[in-house]
Formats: structure tokens, C-alpha cells, sequence
């Protein structure tokens, strides 16, 4: 397999293209004619040899046009044999082809994964001009791949059908929010095929396989979850996407009946921007420059010259409180957790100057953000927050009291409380199991089972508050840093989700739902040996 960030060349193993393609054949049992395949990124022929083999099992007359835009790849196909089936290959971009006029019956393949950001000016540009044209705004251009299953749309016959390997992220990301849409729209059959485990070696990367048909006797959204072995036929199960509750399909973690009971749940409660306002925190363009250790920082010889900062998570362990003593183990551990920025920024003192230097011997001055700073070194928008809250989550989400008043970087959002909210009162009602809930059926999975929420999907986290007096958070925060975090979620549960009227059989329901998604996001980062 390789691994090229900027081609987006990940190519697929053996054993999820033969799925992938012995699903599509078995879904066109019976068909008579030829069945005319694009491949739009054909990379080393996974798809192709696929498709190939399984066909010496049938009769179908299959003919696949294969576009690729690396001429390696394409003399590696043309150099393969494929006895069953008649292939083109044609090296062409297919950002540049136009669309075919005789439509395709199946598109087949595993589209390239490459952000717009490191895309070349004129391949980003047209794909935003495809996307207008198209009706979608160029914004929710984000990646490669989604332009790939917009043209694969578009280049189908009336009833064809698409087989791709695409992202996770295509079921909960807002900016997929229209392909989601698009998707339900265009085609009377989708299955959707969830695998617990990764599927490409030593790349952190969740995929689905999504099979979507114009035309279908079944119609309907189907799931095959946890699919492991790629041998028998896929179980799917029906499933309703209910758009009234959310356009993302990360509810399909949940069945309908626990997902209708859980949105009646909180049908009266608010949510975390009722509460607080939440930012990102500070971006320096260069942590390891400015966020030094205490040693680097007393080197310098002058006082007053940074400010105690939190970079990683990490950091803080089994408490909802940093306070100053927490603040100072962290700093004699030896972690980079001060800023080097409260220093006279016109002529800054001569070991700081020689330091700064330093900087621009590295290159730093031309970074984008730099170039955008007067002077290149000043870092803005330096401000503590009453509360922070780490936007990236293991296992359990931190939502964190800042009694030590430090700074955090953009690994969290900086929490403050509106006027007349108590932020203790805001973290003690936090942590219930029904806003945990929430937490992992709002944000995205990511790589190594870590959970992330956007600031967006932070902010609507719904929040069972409750106002708590100094003794009473005091209490909670002993619990969280000597109990297990089931049996605080447990205690917590039992104070606050029966104020809001839930009964104990409701209440252990919506424990066994968190333990089941925490079980979904953790367990496939376990099978691969993390």
C-alpha cells in the first residue's frame, strides 16, 4: 500500500475491494447486456482485479473505463491481465474529463483523500467551479473525495448504482451536510457498511462503504454494522433517518426507539450556549517555538516574560479543577507550559532578541500567520478563561475549572460563563450520562478511537443544569479524583437526571446507550493493537 498525502493514494487492500465488488455483483443477479463500470481512480487496479476475478464465477459482459492521473499507475494496469472483463485505461484527471454521454450502470471505486489545502490552485478552483454549477456552495468544497462522489453522481445512468470507499466523516461533518442530503435525494436504496476495525494498514482513517441505487425493489436506508469478515452476506437493517432530529448519520449508532426517547429527553432542557460563550484558544503558528519549559524560560534572565499555558489534554489527570499546586507538578515534570509573550515587544530584552532570532533563521517570519503579525512574534488574543474545554476526547470529556487563571492553545475552547451562570454549577452538570450521550452522538470519530467536537457541536451539548453551592461542587470534584468515572457518572446520574423527571429504568437505559458508543468509538483502535 502506499501512502501519498498530497496524490491522496491509498490503496485499497485486496479484501475490501473483493467485498466491495462481490456485493455489487450480487446486486445485479440476473442482469442481461453488458454492464458498463467507471472507475475513477484506479490507482493499482484493486477494483478492476476484483471485479475481474469474481466474474469468472458468472456470466457478466463487463466492461470498465479506468481513469487515473498518474501514468505509473496506468502502465501498471495495462500491464496486468484481465481475462474476464475488457477494460480502458486512460490517464486523464478526473477533475478535467467531461462528464460522459452515455451514462454509467455502476461507479466503482475508493476516491482520493486530499484536503483542498494542499490541492494546487487550479485543480481547487475547478472543483469550486464544479460545485456551483452543480448547485452546491463552493465552501463545502473540503476535500477531494466529496467532488469525486459528486461527478461519480452525475456520470450514472438512470438506474445505476455507486460502490465507493469513502470517509466516515461523510456521516456526521456539517460541511458533508449536502452530500448526506444529496445522497437520500438521488437514490431510492442506500446501505451503508460500518467496520469496527481500520481497513488501511497503519493509517489512522475511518471508511464506510456506501452502496447507493437509483432504482430499487428495496427501498430505504440499510446498515450492515461491525462487518469484520468480509465472508456471507452482509446483514442490513432498515434503518430511518430522521431528519427533524439531525441531518448527520451518526444517529445510526442508535436504534430509533432510543434515539426518539433520547431527543424527548431533553426536549426541556438547554444547551451549553445557553449557558457560556466557547472559543478556541490561543494559536501561536508555532507551539514548540514560543511554549517553552520553565528552564528555557529562566535562561532568559528576565522577569515576567511569559504566561502558564495548557497544550494537551494530558496534562491534566482525573480532576475538574487545575489549580495552582496541579499547574506547578506540571511544571516541574519538565512540560513545555509557559508563552513567551509579555515581553516588550518594540525591543524586546537581548536574550529574548538572540531567541527571536533564532525564529527567523528558522523560517518562522514566513508562515502565513506570521507574515500577518506586527511584529511576527506577537500573538494575539492572549486571554484566560474562567473554564476550558479540551475539544478532542479519549474517553472521558474535560471540561476543566481554571483556578490557576492559565492560558490554553487551540487544543480546547476557552469557557466563560454568561452573566448570572455559575461555571461550577455548569461543570458539576456536565458530567451525567445523558450529556455524555450527546457528546459522542454530536461529534466525529477520528483515528485511535478519539472523539472530537467541533466548537459548533460543542455549544449544542445539552446541559441538565443545576445550581450547586461551593460544598456541593467541592464534594463532586472528591468523587471525580477518587472514584471511577462509571460510578461518578453513576452518583451524578442519580442527582440530576431524576431532577429532570427521567425514572431509574430511563436512566439505566441511557447508561447502557453511552457504554454501547463508547464500546463502537474505543474498540476499533483496541483491535488494532493501540
Amino acid at each position: 500500500m502506499v501512502n501519498n498525502k498530497k496524490k491522496g493514494s491509498f490503496f485499497t487492500p485486496e479484501k475490501l475491494s473483493r467485498y466491495v465488488c462481490s456485493n455489487l455483483l450480487t446486486s445485479i443477479a440476473g442482469y442481461h447486456g453488458k454492464l458498463n463500470v467507471l472507475e475513477p481512480s484506479v490507482g493499482h487496479g484493486s477494483f478492476i482485479k476484483a471485479l475481474n476475478g469474481i466474474s469468472e464465477e458468472g456470466s457478466l459482459d463487463i466492461h470498465v473505463d479506468a481513469y487515473d492521473n498518474e501514468v505509473e499507475f496506468i502502465d501498471h494496469c495495462q500491464a496486468s491481465s484481465f481475462s474476464n472483463i475488457s477494460t480502458s485505461f486512460l490517464c486523464a484527471d478526473f477533475t478535467e474529463i467531461e462528464e460522459p454521454s452515455g451514462k454509467y450502470d455502476v461507479v466503482v471505486g475508493n476516491p482520493p483523500y486530499v484536503s483542498y489545502k494542499i490541492l494546487d490552485q487550479d485543480c481547487s478552483s475547478k472543483c469550486r467551479d464544479y460545485f456551483k454549477k452543480n448547485g452546491v456552495e463552493s465552501k463545502n468544497f473540503r476535500n477531494l473525495w466529496t467532488f469525486f462522489v459528486l461527478k461519480s453522481i452525475n456520470c450514472l445512468a438512470d438506474e445505476g448504482s455507486l460502490h465507493l470507499i469513502v470517509p466516515k466523516e461523510l456521516l456526521y461533518v456539517n460541511h458533508a451536510g449536502w452530500l448526506r442530503s444529496l445522497l437520500i435525494k438521488t437514490f431510492q436504496q442506500i446501505n451503508l457498511h460500518i467496520f469496527d476495525h481500520f481497513q488501511f494498514d497503519r493509517i489512522e482513517q475511518d471508511v464506510v462503504v456506501i452502496e447507493c441505487y437509483k432504482s430499487s425493489a428495496n427501498v430505504g436506508f440499510f446498515v450492515c454494522d461491525n462487518a469484520t469478515n468480509f465472508s456471507g452476506k452482509p446483514r442490513l437493517q432498515q434503518k430511518i433517518i430522521d431528519q427533524s432530529i439531525s441531518n448527520k448519520w451518526s444517529q445510526l449508532s442508535v436504534s430509533e426507539k432510543d434515539l426518539t426517547f433520547l431527543h424527548k429527553s431533553i426536549d426541556t432542557l438547554l444547551s451549553v450556549s445557553d449557558y457560556c460563550v466557547a472559543v478556541a484558544g490561543i494559536v501561536t503558528a508555532a507551539n514548540k517555538f514560543f511554549i517553552l519549559d520553565k528552564e528555557k524560560i529562566n535562561s532568559f534572565g528576565e522577569r515576567n516574560v511569559s504566561r502558564p499555558i495548557i497544550q494537551k489534554s494530558s496534562d491534566i489527570q482525573g480532576d475538574v479543577v487545575l489549580d495552582r499546586a496541579a499547574f506547578e507538578k506540571i511544571e516541574k515534570n519538565g512540560v513545555a507550559c509557559h508563552l513567551l509573550c509579555d515581553f516588550n515587544m518594540v525591543a524586546p530584552p537581548l536574550p529574548i532578541a538572540e531567541y527571536l532570532k533564532e525564529g527567523e533563521l528558522m523560517g518562522l517570519t514566513n508562515r502565513f500567520k506570521m507574515k500577518r503579525r506586527n511584529p511576527w512574534y506577537k500573538i494575539p488574543v492572549i486571554w484566560e478563561s474562567s473554564a476550558f474545554f479540551f475539544k478532542r476526547i479519549h474517553e472521558i470529556p474535560k471540561l476543566i475549572l481554571n483556578e490557576a487563571n492559565v492560558l490554553v492553545t487551540d487544543t480546547a475552547y476557552r469557557v466563560t460563563p454568561l452573566e448570572g451562570v455559575d461555571i461550577q454549577s455548569v461543570i458539576y452538570s456536565f458530567y451525567n450520562s445523558l450529556t455524555m450521550v450527546f457528546c459522542e452522538l454530536r461529534g466525529r470519530s477520528y483515528g485511535g478511537g478519539v472523539l472530537e467536537l467541533t466548537p459548533n457541536e460543542f455549544k449544542d451539548i445539552p446541559i441538565p443544569y443545576q445550581r450547586v453551592d461551593n460544598d456541593a461542587f467541592a464534594k463532586f470534584r472528591r468523587k471525580f479524583t477518587k472514584k471511577s468515572f462509571e460510578e461518578l457518572l453513576a452518583h451524578q446520574d442519580k442527582k440530576i437526571l431524576t431532577q429532570i423527571g427521567l425514572t431509574k429504568t430511563e436512566i439505566e437505559n441511557i447508561q447502557e446507550i453511552r457504554k454501547s458508543l463508547i464500546v463502537k468509538r474505543i474498540k476499533r483502535n483496541l483491535k488494532n493493537g493501540d
